[in-house]
């Protein structure tokens, strides 16, 4: 894999957060390709997500996303992911990419 461009950034906050929230995708500019993988890291607290487009996740709920560690490489369905925050008031940072094989 490699990555063939940073399409944009979204910073979700305890105020996105309180509830699932999806994500935003950035196509690129100039070209309008959709991004198919993020870097995502949490701040302050711990965020769970969930991917499978059916179960929306909770404080207990979803894989955890845990603060500290480096920056986590998302490659599913962008569309189907969900996030919440597990608890505190977290930040999630995602960068949107283009990558292909």
């Amino acid at each position: 894999m490699r990555i063939v461009a940073v399409t944009g950034f979204q910073q979700l906050t305890a105020a996105n957060l309180a509830a699932s929230f999806a994500l935003t995708p950035v196509k690129q500019a100039g070209t309008g390709q959709a991004p198919n993988a993020a870097y995502m890291t949490a701040s302050a607290t711990a965020v769970r997500y969930t991917d499978d487009g059916t179960t929306t996740p909770t404080a207990a709920i979803g894989i955890c996303l845990p603060v500290g560690v480096a920056p986590f490489l998302y490659q599913g369905n962008l569309a189907n992911f969900r996030a919440i925050l597990e608890s505190g008031t977290p930040t999630l940072d995602v960068t949107y990419l283009l990558v292909s094989d």
